[in-house]
């Protein structure tokens, strides 16, 4: 009697196994990107195996973590994460007061870039304000931090939308790019490759579709898209460390989602099997 009411479970429990798999596998296709150039690495061959990420706000990098961990731990890169605000203009998520955001959000970044195993360079540049700010002092800070760590590779955002339509996004993402072109053919520019993280199509059509909130707070023109992937990262073995990363920013759960749709509802084994890859556009080349 027993035996038999186990063997019911195994059978039962071996069926939604079985279901599971097959959902995963039709959800995963249904949003896969087969253009893109699955890469090991973005770092050129025979260069110095040394990265940059520039982005405008504490939590950013999330975008990019898998391709970092997978850098540092499997190709032993050197990796600099530059963050131009300290993103005291967002939403405190009841963590802390409005006044203590910004120290608040820069200890958050210090704890991913520690988890990360990156080395942080935090600017003060105001949030949300980034395209008042002098172009020339922008793009000069910019480049300063290239000439101290010189990274072979450049990551940031795509320049079109931003990832999701972030005006901070864009700004930042269109100086990195006019800083990797004025500069890059001077010899002492140790910049090979600019890469903008973006998303593939299938992905971004449902996001405009299902975020309206995301599209309501940051309006796009219309058909505006962001630049089609050119390479992808598989990043499945570290999604319990990006999981980790996203989850340490207490403030921005909620900014996080828009990174991560869906994560903090479904467990992360699930949820990087799905999404398992990080896109990437090869924006400029040296």
């Amino acid at each position: 009697m027993v035996n038999k009411f186990i063997g019911r479970i195994l059978i039962v429990l071996f069926t939604i196994l079985i279901i599971l798999t097959v959902g995963l596998g039709f959800v995963h296709n249904l949003i896969l990107d087969k253009k893109a150039v699955v890469t090991n690495s973005l770092i050129p061959k025979d260069s110095p195996k040394r990265m940059m990420l520039i982005f405008p706000h504490p939590d950013d990098e999330i975008t990019v973590s898998g391709e970092v961990f997978r850098e540092i731990h499997e190709e032993n890169a050197k990796v600099t994460m530059v963050v131009l605000t300290e993103g005291e203009a967002g939403k405190t998520g009841g963590v802390v007061s409005k006044d203590e955001l910004g120290k608040a959000r820069e200890k958050e970044g210090e704890l991913a870039a520690k988890t990360l195993g990156v080395t942080p360079v935090q600017a003060t540049f105001p949030d949300s304000k980034l395209s008042e700010v002098n172009p020339i002092e922008l793009k000069n800070y910019i480049y300063q931090q290239i000439k101290k760590y010189k990274p072979t590779t450049i990551l940031t955002y795509d320049d079109v939308v931003g990832y999701y339509g972030h005006p901070d996004h864009i700004f930042a993402a269109k100086m990195v790019r006019e800083v990797f072109r004025e500069h890059k053919d001077d010899s002492s520019f140790s910049a090979k490759r600019l890469y903008m993280v973006t998303l593939p199509p299938k992905v971004w059509d449902g996001l405009s579709k299902f975020g309206k909130k995301l599209r309501e707070k940051y309006p796009l023109r219309e058909n505006q898209s962001p630049p089609t992937p050119t390479n992808a990262v598989i990043v499945k073995d570290y999604g319990k460390r990006i999981d980790e990363l996203a989850r340490g920013y207490k403030t921005q759960q909620q900014a996080v989602d828009a990174l991560l749709p869906g994560h903090r509802q479904i467990p992360y084994w699930i949820y990087f099997k799905v999404l398992d890859r990080e896109y990437f556009y090869l924006a400029e080349e040296n």
